[in-house]
Order: structure tokens, then C-alpha cells, then sequence
């Protein structure tokens, strides 16, 4: 049976989810700026994680047991925890936001890839070209602070480390917890989330710079990011597919860039405008490249029983 025909995604929905999406970089890099990373990230998974799982009871959804459990979790770990702690020590270590918004915004092209390698996803010449010009993207962004540290950094590898973390945990996600209803996910994944960074944050040094400025940076993240952001989000993926989502990160690192610039002073070099530019069109061909194929899939499944699309669908963003 051929799924659905989704609607198109109207221009309100889509603002929207691109505004707080690409919100979540500024206000990540103010509360670390005033709080150490991973009391942040204590604050953010553990309030995140109370008021999901408060609407997950309230809605009185069915909570997974057994293996299934196990994955949700695992996928939390990969997707929230791992991360989030990566992001946030590059964001500490002087990362600008919106040099971290066009690493992450590789996500639809690199899941594209894990999936192709791991679960027989068809891996079109369309695909192919939208992964070389993530490259390009991404080394057009960090080619300053190449040319600036002599090469390959601390700051580098950890956001590679969170876009590879967080596509592994979309593919991870989407093979083994499709099937979880998407609010009991989110709440275990930013429940599960919090061991780690506790663990973290008992072992890092703590220190808060500027109680109001952490407070209300803090509060920030979780209420438009962890809560609000989340819902726009998985309500975009469940009524207009993820194809249509993965659009939206041509545009999200250049509006994470201008609220960079207005809230932290952080003007883009023209090594990161240039990525901006050309990772706009990796997401593009990439999401050509997924319409591409369900048009010669209409089932969906690519004659595979589990088909991956270019995106985390139910994972909590930014």
C-alpha cells in the first residue's frame, strides 16, 4: 500500500519551528557563558524530562518495557546526552553558535549516509553530491579556526563528534523505536540523559558567573528549546513527513547566525557565511535527493523493511 500524500507545510508552521530551532544555539551559548556545561545540561534534561513526561501522563500513552525500552534509551544517550555534551564544551571553549548551527546542520546528509551503510538505504548520485557539499560546507566553516589553531582543534572535533552522535542516533531511532510513541520517547531520552551529565558535572569543575544571566538562559532552553521547540517539531514530522523538515535546515543555521549576531554580538566570518551559502545546498539536494527516491518508492520501504529517512523523526532538537 503507497503512504499518503502529506500536505504542504504552510509558511506559519514552518517560521515558527525555524525561529525556536535556530534559537537554541544563542541562548545554549549564553547559559554556558554564565553556568558551567553540564549543569546546564543537568538543568535542561531534568526539567525537560518532568514536563514531557508530565504531558506523556496526561495524555496516558503507552510506555515501552523490555527491549524496546532499552533502544529508546540507548537512542537518548546518542541523540541528547552525547550530543548536547559535546556541543555545549565546544560552545565553552568559544565555538560560535552559528559555526555549531552549520556542523549540525549536516544532520540530513549524514544520516542520509549512516543509513545507506548500516541499514541498505539507497544512496542516490543526487545524495552523493549533497555529501560533498556538506564537506565543502563544513570546511568552508571551520576554515578560519583551522587557519587560526594550525589545524584540526578541540572545538572541531567536538562538533563533529555531536553531528555524528546525533545522526547515529536518528538512524539508531528510527530502526529500533519507531513504534514508541514519540512523547513517552522524548521524555526517557531527556530522563536517561541526565546520568551522564550528573556524572559529569560532579567530576568538572562548577561555577556560575552570573546567577540571573544563568537563570534566565537556563529557563530559556528548557521551556523554548527541550519543550516548546520539541512539540513543533514532531508535530511538523508526523503531519508534513520528514522530507519536508529537512528543508528547513537550509535556512536554520542563517537565522541561528543573525540571532547570534543581535543577541551575542557574533558576526559570521566569511568562512562561515560561505558555509552557510553551500550547506544550504547540501540540504537542498539532499532533500531532492529523498523526494527523488520516494517517487520511485511509493511504498516507502525501499523494498527494505526499515527504511530510514534523512532525519531523526522524534528525537527533541536543539
Amino acid at each position: 500500500m503507497g503512504r499518503m500524500a502529506l500536505p504542504p507545510m504552510p509558511l506559519r508552521t514552518a517560521s515558527n519551528l525555524t525561529f525556536f530551532y535556530a534559537l537554541g544555539y544563542p541562548i545554549g551559548a549564553l547559559a554556558v557563558s554564565a553556568m558551567s556545561p553540564m549543569a546546564v545540561l543537568v538543568f535542561r534534561f531534568g526539567l525537560a524530562g518532568a514536563i514531557l513526561s508530565g504531558w506523556a501522563l496526561i495524555t496516558r500513552v503507552t510506555w515501552p518495557t523490555g527491549r524496546a525500552l532499552v533502544h529508546v534509551l540507548v537512542s537518548g544517550l546518542l541523540t541528547q546526552a552525547l550530543q548536547f555534551i559535546c556541543l555545549y564544551l565546544a560552545l565553552l571553549h568559544g565555538a560560535p553558535a552559528v559555526l555549531g548551527a552549520v556542523v549540525i546542520s549536516m544532520n540530513p546528509v549524514v544520516t542520509a549516509v549512516l543509513a545507506a551503510m548500516f541499514l541498505g538505504e539507497g544512496l542516490t548520485w543526487t545524495r552523493i553530491g549533497a555529501l560533498v557539499l556538506g564537506v565543502v560546507a563544513v570546511l568552508a566553516a571551520c576554515a578560519g579556526r583551522l587557519l587560526a589553531m594550525g589545524g584540526v582543534d578541540t572545538v572541531v572535533l567536538l562538533l563533529l563528534a555531536a553531528l555524528v552522535s546525533l545522526a547515529a542516533g536518528g538512524v539508531y531511532q528510527q530502526r529500533f523505536c519507531s513504534r514508541v510513541d514519540f512523547r513517552a520517547t522524548a521524555a526517557l531520552q531527556n530522563t536517561v540523559a541526565v546520568l551522564p551529565v550528573a556524572v559529569l558535572a560532579t567530576i568538572m569543575p562548577f561555577e556560575v558567573t552570573d546567577p540571573w544571566k544563568a537563570a534566565g538562559a537556563v529557563a530559556a532552553v528548557v521551556l523554548f528549546n527541550a519543550t516548546l521547540c520539541m512539540t513543533l517539531y514532531v508535530r511538523a514530522i508526523n503531519m508534513y513527513g520528514a522530507a519536508a523538515v529537512a528543508m528547513l535546515f537550509a535556512v536554520i543555521p542563517a537565522v541561528a547566525g543573525l540571532l547570534s549576531w543581535l543577541m551575542l554580538g557574533q558576526r559570521p566570518d566569511i568562512g562561515i557565511a560561505v558555509g552557510l551559502v553551500v550547506g544550504a545546498a547540501a540540504c537542498w539536494l539532499n532533500a531532492m535527493g529523498s523526494r527523488q527516491q520516494r517517487q520511485h518508492d511509493p511504498a516507502g520501504d525501499g523494498r527494505r523493511q526499515h527504511r530510514v529517512d534523512p532525519i531523526h523523526d522524534a528525537a527533541v532538537p536543539r
